[in-house]
């Protein structure tokens, strides 16, 4: 039986199988076509293996998966799958893979995305570069530039720009035309504690991932069940449905990049902001919704009482005292000489 052992050597992604003399092991097959190999190909998926020149060569396919950063929910990866999913979305029938977009063929400016397993219906807001815009193409739905000159340089073709300064603003040459776009956040499936916005970036994404969970007759959305049909608000800013594909579907109706403030009696507040509404309530702006907690106290531990503190919340927690009783006056009895009951009551006598 022979026996391999794996080296890696080469340039990029490839690697060879010797033996454990060090030969080579040979293939008689096409060059590009598959070698299996018992106990590799088998066993892991993203390892692909392949004749070339006579020889074994094989390629870790883990390198090329694309990124699910960002994803919350994720499908169950199969024992032959490699790459790892993010989850895709059900519409009227056809399926989506997460990122994909589709625009209403009426009204191309119409445009439904799936991100990780949530529809975010839009309507596409446009931007340009230059004074004097041409009609969107047919089938398109924003006005064009005749060249693709972007901010005084010629880009390629399908190249995107991103503004250094607005980054929800960018723009892409598309034959030879530059469009310019602002863009749409997609609803995200995790919990909202959870959201982070990395640093030069427009949209929020998800700060961890999970297994989905296949759910029947349910829509599963933020850590909450919906029944099909059902209509919620997770935020001021979106509106959401459970599909009949048990999909959530949902529209945002808050500007990419610009954050929503909330008016708390009279004062304007920033979105994730916080103040101090009293000493025992503290309030957080959220998404243009004000959202007040009371403090919560920490218990005192047994043996020990709360005491008020003036301006605090909280009480402070002082050690019960323990009553002693004051002792008794001391007696001293003589009797029947040469007896004596002493001031610590122990009876006594003397010869």
């Amino acid at each position: 039986m022979k026996i391999f052992i794996l080296l890696m050597f080469g340039v990029g992604l490839d690697f060879a199988y010797c033996m454990l003399d060090g030969s080579t092991p040979k293939c008689d097959k096409k060059d590009g076509e598959n070698i299996d190999i018992p106990g590799i190909t088998n066993r892991l998926p993203c390892y692909k293996c392949m004749c070339t020149g006579g020889k074994v060569v094989c390629e870790d396919k883990s390198k090329q998966c694309p990124s699910v950063k960002g994803c919350y929910t994720l499908k169950p990866k199969r024992a032959d799958q490699c790459c790892q999913e993010c989850q895709g979305c059900s519409v009227n029938g056809t399926i989506l893979a997460s990122d994909q977009k589709i625009s209403n063929p009426i009204n191309p400016c119409l445009v439904t995305m799936c991100k990780d397993g949530v529809i975010t219906r839009h309507e596409q807001k446009c931007e340009t570069e230059c004074e004097n815009p041409s009609p969107a193409p047919p089938g398109q739905c924003c006005p064009v530039c005749d060249k693709c000159m972007w901010k005084g340089e010629m880009i390629k073709e399908g190249e995107t720009k991103t503004d250094e300064h607005n980054s929800c603003k960018e723009c892409t040459c598309t034959n030879g035309l530059l469009v310019c776009t602002r863009k749409t956040c997609p609803v995200l499936s995790c919990p909202s504690y959870l959201h982070i916005t990395p640093k030069g970036k427009c949209c929020p994404q998800c700060s961890r991932t999970r297994t989905f969970l296949k759910v029947d007759k349910q829509c599963f959305f933020r850590n909450k069940l919906y029944d099909r049909g059902e209509s919620f608000q997770p935020d001021t800013c979106t509106s959401c449905q459970c599909s009949s594909s048990l999909t959530p579907t949902c529209s945002n109706t808050c500007p990419a990049g610009e954050r929503q403030s909330c008016q708390f009696e009279g004062v304007k507040y920033s979105n994730g902001e916080r103040w101090q509404y009293d000493k025992c309530t503290t309030c957080t702006c959220k998404l243009g919704a004000t959202d007040c907690t009371p403090t919560q106290c920490p218990d005192c531990p047994s043996g020990s009482t709360p005491i008020p503190q003036p301006g605090e919340c909280c009480p402070a927690c002082k050690k019960k005292a323990i009553f002693q009783p004051p002792p008794s006056e001391g007696v001293c009895t003589v009797f029947g000489d040469p007896h004596y009951k002493t001031f610590d009551g122990l009876f006594r006598w003397t010869e």
